[in-house]
């Protein structure tokens, strides 16, 4: 089985929740300022180019983890990997899970400050409040990710 965490682009929420997945960001204790600050250099860098399926490791039960940044297209990447996979005569089950509603914040806070490099440090600030309250969000989404797998449903 692999897991796609897909939303706006790689750099945001996606890639946070693939990051608890995997254990590189503790599920229960929000990460350190630095890990937070690499995210939001990721961010600014990073946030635009979508359609580049990233790996990012494999979990304790060996599946594959990956992130994509798809921006509103999320079902049409279901449909192409799906196609794919019909095409190549690929059979293994994918667990698209959806990171787009979680990452509002840091799509306008990095919009805004490759607009107006000024405000760049009082985004940042923002940036890390924002993380801090989201995390928690993001665990449980990731949560019920593994027992929506662990259970055999696709979303």
């Amino acid at each position: 089985m692999k897991v796609i965490y897909y939303g706006d682009a790689t750099a945001y929420a996606a890639y946070g929740m693939a990051a608890i997945h995997l254990g590189i960001y503790n599920e229960n204790e929000v990460p350190h300022r630095d890990d937070i600050m690499k995210q939001w250099k990721s961010c600014l860098t990073s946030s635009i180019p979508r359609g580049n399926l990233v790996y990012m490791g494999l979990d304790e039960m060996l599946r594959e983890v990956y992130v994509i940044g798809c921006g509103s297209h999320g079902r049409m990447v279901k449909k192409a990997y799906k196609g794919f996979g019909e095409l190549y005569e690929i059979h293994e089950d994918i667990l698209y899970i959806d990171a787009g509603p979680w990452e509002g914040g840091a799509r306008i806070l990095a919009s805004l400050s490759k607009n107006y490099p000024l405000i760049e440090p009082i985004a940042r600030r923002i940036y890390i409040r924002w993380f801090k309250r989201i995390y928690p969000l993001w665990s449980a989404r990731v949560r019920k990710g593994w027992e929506m797998a662990f259970k055999g449903e696709m979303t």
